[in-house]
C-alpha cells in the first residue's frame, strides 16, 4: 500500500478484478473516497456488459477507484460515467495525442481505434448512489494486441515511444478528481456539453446503425438526461437507445 497525491494505492502484481478487488476490500475495511486499487496484470478483467479485456502484464494502467457520489441521485448516474470518460480522455490527450474521443457510453478511442475501457459498478441507497468502483483499463505501452478484439491501440502505438505508467497513473488522478468534482458541484450542463464535444462520430454525417427492427441509416445526436445515445434519423425524428440497446454498424 502507498500514498499517491490524495489517493491511498493499493498495488499487487497480479488479480482476477481491479473492481472485485476493490470491493472485497471495502467489506473488510473502511475505504476512503480516491482509493485505488492496481496491478500488473489482470487474470479476468471485465468490460462492459461482461466482456473481457486483454493487457499484457506490465504493459497498461488497470486500475480501479472508489467514489461515494452519495449527493447523485440514481437517475443522474450517468454524470459519473461522463466525469470519468472526460477525465480518461484528457488524461490521454495531455501526453499530445490527438483524435481523442469517447465512444458512448464511455469507451475511450483514438480515431477509430479503441485505447481505454471502463466499467462502473454502483451501489444504490434509497434515492441516491451511496459508492462506485470505476474500473479503468488504459492501453499505455503495450505493442501487440492477440486477441479478437476488433481495433485496440495503445498511447505507446500513437507516440512511437513508451511512457512512464505513473505518469500516466498520476494524470488520470488528476483529472478524475478535476471532473469529479465538477459533478459534484452540480456541473451537469457543463460536463454533457464537454461529453457531447467528445463524442465519437458526432460529426453530423450519417453512420449506420442497427436495432431490433434492422439496420438504418442516422446521426449522434448526443445523449439525453439518463444517459441514453440520441440519434436523428434523416427526417429529423430522434431516438433514444440504452447499452446494448443498439449497435454501431459502420
Amino acid at each position: 500500500m502507498s500514498e499517491s497525491a490524495e489517493a491511498t494505492v493499493y498495488e499487487y502484481k497480479e488479480l482476477s478484478s481491479t473492481n472485485s478487488q476493490m470491493r472485497h476490500l471495502m467489506k473488510s475495511e473502511p475505504m476512503e473516497e480516491l482509493s485505488v486499487v492496481m496491478t500488473h496484470y489482470q487474470t479476468a478483467g471485465r468490460g462492459q456488459a461482461g466482456n473481457g479485456w486483454e493487457s499484457e502484464r506490465g504493459m497498461n494502467l488497470l486500475m480501479s477507484v472508489l467514489l461515494h457520489p452519495c449527493t447523485i441521485e440514481v437517475h443522474k448516474q450517468f454524470g459519473v460515467s461522463q466525469a470519468v470518460s472526460l477525465a480518461v480522455a484528457e488524461a490521454v490527450r495531455s501526453f499530445g495525442i490527438n483524435g481523442v474521443c469517447v465512444k458512448w457510453p464511455n469507451d475511450i478511442y483514438i480515431d477509430d481505434k479503441k485505447v481505454a475501457g471502463i466499467l462502473i459498478e454502483h451501489s444504490i441507497m434509497g434515492a441516491t448512489l451511496a459508492d462506485s468502483v470505476v474500473g479503468i483499463g488504459l492501453n499505455v505501452n503495450q505493442l501487440r494486441f492477440v486477441s479478437n478484439a476488433p481495433n485496440p491501440v495503445s498511447m505507446a502505438q500513437q507516440l512511437g515511444h513508451p511512457i512512464d505508467l505513473f505518469e500516466v497513473f498520476e494524470r488520470v488522478m488528476t483529472h478524475l478528481t478535476q471532473q469529479y468534482e465538477r459533478l459534484l458541484n452540480g456541473d451537469e450542463h457543463g460536463l454533457t456539453a464537454d461529453y457531447h464535444q467528445l463524442m465519437w462520430r458526432a460529426d453530423s454525417q450519417l453512420h449506420r446503425f442497427k436495432d431490433d427492427a434492422g439496420e438504418f441509416d442516422a446521426s449522434i445526436a448526443g445523449v439525453d438526461d439518463i444517459g441514453r445515445l440520441v440519434l436523428m434519423l434523416p427526417g429529423g425524428d430522434h431516438r433514444a437507445y440504452g447499452f446494448k440497446e443498439v449497435a454501431y454498424m459502420g
